[in-house]
């Protein structure tokens, strides 16, 4: 299995649109950061300092799209990703278009748009 890990920070916020017309309804927006961490085997996913309610209400299904989307690719494409922190320090929602699937989705996203173009390969004997 191929290894991967990011050797820089990289932050910023994710806008997640519900459809592509061109009245779109976002149903969710987050501010995340992705940084190294010798001291994690995987990727950990983890809520900032001081979350506020949204944060609080949609960080976990995030997370757990992170995780499902980051198990996927070492099981399809054997790439494991490894010694990589994200932190979700905040996320604002929609009263009605936001939703646990949709967070999720988000969270799997993220992995693709954010986390893989950062990703560097290392050789068994970096690691």
């Amino acid at each position: 299995m191929d290894r991967f890990t990011v050797l820089k920070i990289e932050s910023g916020g994710y806008r997640v649109k519900k459809n592509a017309a061109p009245e779109s309804k976002w149903f969710v927006w987050f501010d995340y950061v992705i940084e190294p961490d010798e001291h994690v085997s995987g990727v950990a996913v983890q809520i900032g300092p001081d979350p506020d309610d949204s944060t609080k209400r949609w960080f976990e299904d995030i997370a757990r799209g992170i995780q499902l989307e980051t198990a996927r690719i070492a099981e399809l494409k054997q790439r494991e990703l490894f010694g990589i922190r994200i932190t979700i320090r905040k996320v604002i929602s929609h009263d009605i278009d936001t939703s646990p699937r949709g967070c999720e989705s988000a969270g799997r996203q993220l992995v693709y748009d954010f986390l893989l173009p950062l990703a560097t390969q290392v050789r068994n004997s970096d690691a």
